[in-house]
């Protein structure tokens, strides 16, 4: 956790660099919620699914992964996707969690200009629950926010060309 110093803290952010990265990593994120709809949707099997409205009616992102894995791990149209589907659940997950921490934590700037993130619902009593938070920190999650993204593209992609050679073979409607 290490050591929260002694000093005057003021609430928020009171650093430009910081702020910039915590509105990249907040803004993006809904935008790979939207791509894993996708991957729900592939993880479903169906293309007729109504899979976006499924995965925002459920509101819980923990909930959202537990569905994808148990899809993933148990549905029999899954047997056979490899490791790749496992990571993006997994970075997904973890991606997730880093953002809520940073929207929904309290932010401190320590007199010296250092910066502090404390949990919203300290597990705790203790009064200065507080860790240390640097540039490097976010931008890792930024680093891999587009990481996933890009995965996320690539699923995507995949599944446009299986609908499009899907309505191919059915031919033109009348």
């Amino acid at each position: 956790m290490g050591h929260t110093p002694d000093g005057r803290f003021e609430s928020g952010l009171a650093n430009d660099d910081f702020v910039l990265a915590i509105g990249r990593i907040v803004t993006f994120f809904p935008l790979l919620e939207r791509s894993m709809s996708e991957v729900m949707s592939e993880l479903i099997g169906g293309y007729d699914a109504p899979v976006r409205q499924i995965f925002y009616s459920i509101t819980n992102q923990q909930a959202r992964i537990d569905v994808m894995r148990s899809l993933l791990e148990e549905a029999q149209v899954n047997q056979s996707r490899g490791a790749t589907w496992d990571f993006i659940i997994d970075d997904f997950a973890s991606v997730s969690k880093s953002r809520s921490d940073y929207a929904d934590g309290i932010w401190w700037t320590h007199e010296t200009g250092r910066i502090f993130l404390e949990p919203p619902n300290p597990s705790s009593s203790k009064i200065s629950n507080k860790r240390e938070i640097n540039l490097t920190e976010l931008n890792d999650v930024i680093d891999r926010m587009n990481d996933l993204a890009g995965r996320l593209h690539n699923v995507i992609i995949e599944r446009l060309e299986k609908l499009a050679a899907r309505h191919r073979a059915e031919g033109p409607r009348d």
